[in-house]
């Protein structure tokens, strides 16, 4: 996470609260059980999320297009991988 400072005094990081960074945390903790504070109040940003959740069922579409295009799995990771970069934030 590029944008971040450590607050020596209460002893954290200070994230700024953007969509982008609530992106990057969901995307370097989500292997794990992350609990949010409610008084985030998330709602805000439900658009953003639901537009992503949106991205990844396109992605999934183009992955079986690809499937069924015969197409390697090797191709198959790169062009996936260029698709979901060029339209992550």
């Amino acid at each position: 996470m590029s944008i971040r400072s450590w607050n020596p005094e209460k002893r954290v990081w200070v994230i700024p609260y953007t969509p982008e960074s609530i992106y990057e945390l969901k995307r370097i903790f989500s292997d794990e059980t992350v609990i949010i504070d409610p008084a985030l109040n998330l709602n805000q940003l439900n658009h953003y999320f639901n537009w992503e959740m949106s991205l990844q069922q396109d992605l999934e579409a183009m992955e079986q297009q690809l499937i069924l295009k015969g197409f390697s799995d090797k191709t198959r990771k790169a062009y996936l991988g260029h698709a979901s970069r060029f339209f992550i934030p």
